[in-house]
């Protein structure tokens, strides 16, 4: 099968950058392709994605909400294992052939040609779909708050490798124990996160984590009774990325004990349908 020429132009215009010895090339079933959505070009550059209940979905917090988001506005359903191919999908690949070495990157291809960052992402996102002010102010909470515990939790938790390799598909990149520094000095990088805590300390990280976990909980249940009481597909969407992901992945760590122990987890499953 033929890689869409819109997923190949990316490749072939932005340089791909990977670990020494460990590169290998884009091949046509690290393409997943949504069901329907017509005429409809656009391609979500993912990190990973694993199989849940029969529906392909990426494997972080990010990249799943959008996926989402992406099929609601477009008609589209989750990929499958045995979706055939169409206009638009879900594309696993390295996050240096992205511009800005962070993932997700939609690749759209209708009447021009454009690639988006994550930035760019959320700033359509929010620009096209959240007029409200206090619906602002959730979003944000979201793309900033919910983003930093994440990242705060990849970095300060000991998470086994196998855990890491599933969110991020390390298995080929990361051989030492050094490269896995490296890689995290990397996801440090990610969404202006250093740029929020430019003078935190390895010493300091747990302190921190454990303070973020704390206003996580409080700010999930606030942002679930917002969402009670003011429907928002696009919120409940980004929610749903995180409270999945984290649920799936981490249930071993602080933060994946205050998601998993919320009775309304288990209802942002219904949403992958």
């Amino acid at each position: 099968m033929a890689i869409p020429s819109v997923i190949k132009s990316v490749f072939d215009s932005v340089p791909l950058k990977t670990y020494p010895d460990h590169s290998s090339p884009v091949v046509s079933d690290q393409v997943y392709y949504f069901q329907g959505g017509g005429n409809v070009k656009l391609f979500l550059g993912v990190f990973n994605v694993f199989e849940y209940e029969g529906k392909i979905i990426p494997t972080d917090p990010i990249s799943l909400g959008t996926s989402l988001i992406l099929a609601f506005k477009n008609g589209f359903k989750l990929p499958t294992p045995n979706t055939s191919t169409s206009n638009s999908g879900i594309l696993k690949m390295s996050f240096y052939g992205s511009p800005n070495n962070c993932l997700p990157v939609l690749i759209e291809d209708n009447e021009s040609r454009t690639i988006r960052t994550l930035d760019a992402i959320n700033n359509s996102i929010s620009t096209n779909n959240i007029k409200d002010i206090q619906a602002k102010l959730v979003n944000d909470l979201i793309d900033t708050k919910f983003y930093d515990v994440w990242i705060l939790c990849l970095l300060a938790e000991d998470l086994p490798f196998d855990t890491l390799s599933q969110i991020y598909d390390l298995k080929d990149s990361v051989m030492s124990r050094a490269e896995l520094i490296e890689f995290k000095q990397e996801v440090a990088l990610w969404h202006n996160f250093s740029r929020r805590y430019p003078n935190l300390s390895t010493s300091q990280l747990s302190h921190l984590y454990h303070q973020r976990v704390t206003e996580f909980e409080t700010d999930l249940e606030l942002v679930i009774d917002y969402l009670q009481e003011n429907h928002n597909e696009i919120l409940e969407f980004k929610v749903a990325g995180y409270v999945i992901i984290i649920d799936h992945f981490l249930k071993s760590t602080k933060l994946g004990s205050v998601v998993s122990s919320k009775p309304f987890t288990r209802k942002f499953y219904d949403l992958l349908n």
